[in-house]
């Protein structure tokens, strides 16, 4: 009997002693019941009320590695789009004639506005232009001399009124002159002159590319065309200084007295070394003449200049072209016969080549809409017809180099 009766002190002290310990538990951690049993409603008195309707928390998920959110897609072409809508400036430039480079063509004076002279522009000397007024610009030299010229006597560079084009002057980077594959001994791979400075109206390095004003209103027009369809040009060649063209010319007859290859593929199909490089003056001199291909457009984007907005194409592929430019044989030809150069009619009317491709024969349709006529030679190189017939005032011959670029951001008036 009396060992039953410790027995049951002892049992009782037992019990006590645990809910002391349980409860000496909850107060030093009262989130504890939770993470036992997953969910309590409260506490009372050290007793764990659980609510049968409570719902268990839900099982743990693993935690994903964060990961940068992809860009947003952006159609290469979407720039193209906007291009639709920017503003045209004078005579349908991409950028107002402010701010551009301009060059003399012969010397020029610069007057005030009382027609005194105040400096004289060399040939080929660069100007800035602030202000065109009917056939006269309002210019600053180099020096910061200001004061008007005669626009007639002059080229406006044409990277400042069409970004939009590509531009590569391959006699500057590196000439390209060959003739049957056979490299120009002295010329191929050259620089022949410098035409390459930094452009502050584009904010980057850019060719300087001259031509007469009325030629880059005509060139603009084309390149709005090609951008309508997705194309752009590509402008390997405008102004050549009349001494670069002389040299190309005595290395090609040298090379031609040497190889009797080079002299069959001038004659192939009737031409001479004459069709290939002029042996005088050209229409390349006189700010009439262009080098250039097409391109397939795969990218685009919008900048700005000071006020202005305007496309540039900064992706793009070359269409195959007959044979590459300044292949100087037969096998650069555009028609089944030679035909007179300047002859539109012609032009219009003869058979072209089955060597003519889809780009060659796209471009040639894009300058020939607009009035320019093919040489039959030479599947990059076009004229202006109506501004060779229209414009009656011509300076100089082209016997000098460019000084530098000037251009600025444009001014636009209100």
């Amino acid at each position: 009997m009396k060992h039953n009766k410790k027995l049951w002190i002892v049992l009782f002290l037992a019990t006590d002693l645990l809910l002391l310990s349980v409860s000496g538990a909850l107060l030093l951690f009262p989130d504890l019941p939770g993470a036992l049993l997953g969910s309590t409603d409260t506490i009372e008195d050290g007793v764990i009320i659980i609510s049968d309707d409570t719902p268990l928390p839900p099982s743990p998920k693993p935690t994903a590695t964060a990961q940068p959110s992809p860009p947003p897609t952006v159609s290469p072409f979407a720039a193209l789009d906007e291009y639709v809508t920017l503003p045209r400036y004078t005579d349908g430039f991409e950028l107002p004639v402010s701010g551009a480079t301009g060059y003399a063509t012969a010397a020029l004076s610069i007057r005030n506005n009382s027609g005194g002279t105040t400096a004289t522009l060399r040939p080929g000397e660069a100007f800035r232009i602030l202000l065109m007024d009917g056939e006269r610009y309002f210019v600053e030299n180099s020096l910061g001399v200001q004061g008007w010229i005669n626009r007639s006597g002059t080229f406006i560079n044409l990277p400042d009124v069409v970004p939009s084009a590509i531009y590569d002057d391959c006699c500057s980077s590196g000439a390209l002159f060959r003739s049957s594959g056979h490299e120009l001994p002295g010329i191929t791979g050259q620089s022949l002159y410098e035409t390459h400075w930094y452009n502050a109206r584009l904010s980057e390095a850019e060719y300087a590319m001259p031509v007469l004003y009325e030629v880059a209103v005509d060139v603009a027009r084309i390149q709005r065309h090609c951008l309508e369809n997705g194309d752009c040009l590509m402008v390997y060649q405008t102004f050549r200084p009349f001494q670069t063209q002389m040299n190309v010319a005595a290395a090609l007859r040298s090379l031609a007295n040497a190889s009797a290859e080079v002299r069959a593929g001038f004659q192939a199909k009737g031409y001479n070394q004459n069709w290939f490089i002029s042996q005088g003056l050209s229409n390349h001199q006189l700010g009439l003449a262009l080098d250039v291909s097409l391109c397939r457009i795969t990218e685009t984007q919008l900048r700005n200049s000071g006020p202005c907005t305007y496309l540039h194409v900064n992706g793009y592929e070359e269409y195959e072209m007959p044979c590459p430019m300044h292949e100087l044989s037969s096998a650069a030809g555009v028609f089944v016969k030679a035909i007179p150069q300047m002859n539109y009619q012609l032009a219009a009317s003869t058979e072209l080549l089955d060597t003519m491709t889809e780009g060659a024969i796209k471009l040639q349709k894009y300058f020939m809409d607009e009035g320019f006529t093919p040489l039959a030679s030479e599947w990059w190189h076009f004229d202006d017809l109506p501004v060779y017939q229209n414009v009656r005032m011509r300076y100089g011959n082209g016997d000098f180099y460019l000084s530098g670029c000037l251009s600025t951001a444009p001014i636009v008036m209100d």
